[in-house]
């Protein structure tokens, strides 16, 4: 079997980790593994551990936390392969084992496991589509002041507030954030759209499950006073200054748990 391993590299704790991680896969376990040139590079110092293209392998196994889980989602999505996750970070919710359980992982073990087949969004910005696996997030960068978001679900009237900003979460990202901030928990074989305000100034803003199928059209008017982030699972993407929508990809995240 072979299996492709995205670790969390930026600390040295974590190169000491990798390092362990592939000596029991590859040594103990017997798989047949492979990192990115650029990682054997950080980790040892040259390129040998890249032995085949991402494309050959088996499974991608994302060593670190869930926001390792999630960068690592982009790449297996793209390839097409089912994504495991061994938490080497905190909560480790998206993970199927953790580091300290790695010699319990058996060819039998993986192949026993539940594949969740996860929704996926598109964010359409800047002539980009960014895959999204947890959320969307359009948020204020200057936390003293508030910002406007205006939203619209398909053909419904325009909703329009003041707060701290938008969620609009997949079924695996309603049960983070958007929970967080008042929003309702999504089953993950649920098609369905979490639409949470952040802080709304009137209560009646109140989040909202809408259909999968829906497009979210989502903007922000320019403040002098503060400016508009976008963020997808956690990472900024830019900053909103036109109408961006959110849609539903037809493909799935394969998600081993």
């Amino acid at each position: 079997m072979k299996l492709f391993v995205y670790p969390n590299l930026l600390s040295l704790d974590q190169i000491r980790t990798t390092r362990e991680v592939l000596d029991i896969l590859i040594n103990d376990l017997k798989y047949d593994v492979s990192i990115s040139k650029e990682d054997s590079l950080k980790v040892y110092g040259n390129e040998e551990f890249f032995k085949f293209d991402v494309k050959e392998c088996d499974y991608i196994i994302s060593l670190g936390g869930d926001a390792c889980v999630l960068k690592t989602a982009q790449i297996a999505f793209k390839n097409d392969k089912p994504l495991l996750g061994i938490n080497a970070g905190r909560l480790g919710y998206l993970c199927a084992i953790k580091k300290e359980d790695i010699k319990d992982l058996t060819e039998a073990k993986i192949r026993s496991m539940t594949v969740n087949e996860l929704s996926v969004l598109n964010l359409h910005f800047k002539h980009s589509t960014h895959y999204v696996f947890n959320d969307v997030v359009i948020g204020k960068t200057n936390f003293g002041k508030t910002i406007s978001v205006i939203y619209q679900v398909d053909y419904d009237d325009p909703i329009s507030f003041r707060g701290d900003g938008l969620i609009i979460a997949t079924p695996l990202g309603s049960t983070g954030y958007s929970l967080s901030a008042g929003g309702s928990k999504i089953s993950l074989n649920e098609d369905k759209i979490a639409v949470t305000p952040i802080c709304p100034h009137f209560t009646d803003n109140a989040s909202k499950v809408v259909s999968g199928g829906s497009v979210i059209s989502i903007n922000s008017p320019f403040s002098y006073e503060n400016k508009t982030g976008v963020y997808v699972d956690g990472e900024f993407v830019g900053e909103l200054k036109e109408m961006i929508s959110v849609s539903k990809n037809n493909k799935k995240l394969l998600l081993l748990r």
